[in-house]
């Protein structure tokens, strides 16, 4: 069975700067404070062959405990007391291939990195960017690619003739400079990809959060957003199609992983055979196809941004 747990924790500290903030969905945050036990998200794992690879521990246990900050679309949706999303999907696909079960331990997002300090959760998925600057405290087993593109209004769109990335150039774009590095890689595609082809930079426009980007393009005060793929992706073909369109491609590819303690090596290398086990399924594609991000499968695994052999 699989648990699902609403868990109260003191905010001791913030997960580094990523591409992937929780709370930049349309809902509200989960309520922390609340116990709750629902109904498994997926099936319970049988033990088998890729069972022997867990630490003991958790073969003993019978089950990974994952944390996960909800809602984040298209990576953790709530409705009610269920919860969906890739990576609710993933996580129990992983459990089901390695022979155990997936507790799940819902919190906010400032926990997640005390939680997985502290042992209270075996590894996170819950939109975690592969950041270099982490790869000294965690490993980051790798399963989607992602990264900033521009989305803007599909009226706009077409009447502006707007087809690439650079069209973007001299146009107010909105981005979040807070926690994201969004505006990092927007300075410097204006720099390197405007200016230095003899266009007119980017104005960038300020964004504290998701829906600040909405409000700017619709009121006019930005013609574009700068998003990461799996968010723009969800919202032009699943929240609201026909409405937006994506501008261009991803122009700096980043990862998606989930993040497991440097010291939990054997832990990390069974995530990565419980991976490849749904690649090989055909279950990862249908997980990605299903909310929009199949142009971000994998070929493999990575792990911190390095292939495995």
């Amino acid at each position: 069975m699989v648990i699902v747990r609403r868990i109260a924790a003191p905010l001791t500290s913030v997960l580094f700067a990523v591409l992937l903030t929780a709370g930049c969905g349309d809902s509200d945050p989960v309520d922390a404070g609340e116990d709750q036990t629902t109904t498994p998200a997926g099936e319970t794992g049988t033990p088998n062959e890729l069972t022997a690879l867990l630490p003991q521990a958790i073969q003993d246990a019978g089950a990974i405990t994952l944390g996960n900050a909800p809602p984040y679309p298209p990576f953790s949706l709530v409705d009610g007391d269920e919860h969906s999303g890739i990576d609710i999907e993933l996580g129990d696909a992983i459990g089901e291939a390695l022979g155990v079960d997936i507790k799940w331990e819902f919190m906010q997002w400032e926990q997640m990195q005390p939680a997985i300090d502290t042992g209270r959760i075996d590894a996170s998925i819950s939109g975690n960017s592969d950041l270099e600057e982490l790869h000294e405290s965690d490993w980051f087993v790798d399963y989607l690619a992602n990264g900033p593109v521009f989305i803007t209004l599909a009226e706009v769109a077409e009447e502006r003739g707007f087809e690439t990335e650079t069209d973007m150039c001299g146009q107010k774009v909105s981005t979040e400079t807070s926690a994201t590095q969004y505006d990092d890689h927007l300075m410097e595609f204006s720099d390197e990809k405007c200016v230095a082809a003899g266009l007119d930079p980017i104005e960038i426009v300020n964004a504290t959060a998701d829906t600040d980007h909405f409000t700017n393009l619709r009121t006019g005060r930005s013609v574009a957003a700068l998003q990461p793929y799996s968010n723009a992706a969800y919202r032009v073909t699943e929240l609201e199609p026909g409405v937006y369109k994506i501008i261009g491609s991803i122009f700096k590819e980043t990862r998606g992983g989930i993040q497991v303690d440097k010291a939990n090596g054997e832990l990390k290398d069974a995530l990565v055979a419980g991976l490849r086990a749904v690649m090989a399924s055909g279950k990862y594609q249908e997980i990605l196809d299903k909310y929009g991000m199949g142009d971000g499968a994998l070929d493999d695994v990575s792990v911190n941004l390095e292939p495995v052999g």
